[in-house]
């Protein structure tokens, strides 16, 4: 008899532990407007985002990026409304293509990505729906956007004025990770030294600044684009000028936080421009066993010579020299550096000194050198100028929504 109420008491615990667990998934953390979001809706969306950007799935991880899901969850809600509001339709064949899109990106097809998310005991509507915001956003800014954003000539005319005069500085491309130290600097910097030890073993970088990084770049994976010497503050720089290529930074402290910097490339201005140019060629090349005779007038006409690649290539012509001629067009960083190194100084029209061949020695013409400009045209200017200006009306569109909203946290 005890043993069977012992039994009957067991079922009925575990049913209301059940039941108490149930309930506290459906608890409301926040409300937006008219809209609520659950526990579970933050806790599904955690879980998603660590799959979808393939993180390791780890207490440490849920920790640093709960803050991140909430506002995206508030932010989705103010989207999703927004569109409602402007009547803004997104199909369902767009939302497909995007889903197989981003299972494409984790190396998956689309119905592997649902198949793992359904193991993970998760609804793949709520992947979808965050999916349809986006998309319904993007065509709700742009047709917004059309109507507010414009580029003048002037405007135009300024930056190039700025880059042309940037055009001589070190330019780095590089990607960032930033851990708030705002509560505690300790844990900061620990989870800061954790991301570092894992980067370093599995990669992944803009991953992982996707899901930690609280810099506004997260949205990018981290990339900050190219900056130019002199704008990172001191002590970042000093990381970066440190740092290889491909390589990444050990977590350096500043603005309240800990950067984990990554180089991605690095561009010096002159090499960059010398291997940048593009040349047309002529060759002659005088055979090792050619008589003394032919060398010394070779040598003498090419001392005086005047006159364009046609009058060059008919000298080769006049003494039979059949491996010269026309080089074709040639960019200089494919070309040999020995060669590069003996003719970048040339102007168009002048001849090199002799060169030594592994057949002969010889001479180079420089029919053309194209040194293409370093200030991009305004077509390019321009639309970099409205690209950026739509971002920043983007975010100033969705702060506006957000001091506006009835926004309730729990």
């Amino acid at each position: 008899m005890l043993k069977k109420f012992l039994y009957i008491l067991t079922i009925s615990f575990c049913f209301i532990a059940s039941e108490a667990y149930a309930a506290s998934q459906f608890q409301i953390v926040s409300r937006v407007n008219d809209d609520i979001i659950t526990l579970y809706d933050l806790e599904s969306r955690s879980k998603l985002a660590i799959i979808t950007r393939d993180i390791p799935d780890t207490k440490e991880a849920r920790r640093a990026i709960a803050p991140q899901v909430m506002q995206s969850a508030i932010e989705e809600k103010l989207k999703i409304q927004e569109i409602t509001k402007h009547k803004i339709k997104v199909k369902d064949e767009e939302i497909a293509d995007a889903f197989r899109s981003l299972a494409a990106k984790n190396n998956l097809k689309a119905s592997e990505l649902k198949k793992i998310i359904k193991i993970k005991g998760l609804d793949v509507n709520i992947l979808l729906e965050q999916i349809r915001a986006d998309i319904g956003w993007i065509k709700l800014v742009r047709a917004k956007a059309a109507r507010n954003i414009s580029i003048s000539n002037d405007e135009i005319i300024k930056t190039q004025e700025l880059l042309k005069s940037n055009s001589s500085k070190i330019k780095y491309l590089i990607s960032e990770i930033y851990i708030p130290a705002n509560k505690n600097k300790k844990e900061a910097f620990n989870l800061a030294n954790k991301l570092v030890k894992e980067i370093n073993e599995v990669g992944m970088f803009g991953k992982y600044a996707s899901q930690f990084s609280q810099s506004p770049t997260a949205a990018n994976g981290g990339q900050m684009g190219l900056v130019i010497e002199g704008q990172l503050a001191q002590v970042l720089e000093n990381e970066v000028k440190k740092l290889e290529i491909g390589k990444i930074s050990q977590p350096v402290f500043y603005n309240n936080g800990f950067y984990i910097l990554k180089l991605q490339k690095f561009f010096d201005p002159k090499e960059d421009i010398e291997k940048s140019v593009r040349y047309k060629l002529s060759q002659i090349i005088i055979p090792k066993d050619a008589s003394l005779n032919d060398r010394g007038n070779i040598a003498a006409e090419i001392s005086g010579f005047e006159g364009d690649c046609g009058d060059f290539n008919n000298i080769a012509n006049r003494y039979g020299l059949t491996n010269s001629g026309d080089m074709g067009d040639i960019l200089a960083e494919n070309m040999p550096k020995k060669l590069h190194s003996q003719i970048k100084n040339l102007k168009k029209g002048e001849v090199s000194k002799e060169i030594e061949f592994g057949n002969g020695e010889g001479y180079i013409m420089v029919c053309e050198k194209d040194i293409p400009s370093q200030i991009p045209k305004k077509e390019i200017v321009k639309a970099r100028l409205e690209q950026q200006k739509l971002e920043l009306f983007v975010q100033k569109y969705l702060r506006d929504l957000k001091r506006t909203a009835l926004i309730e946290n729990k």
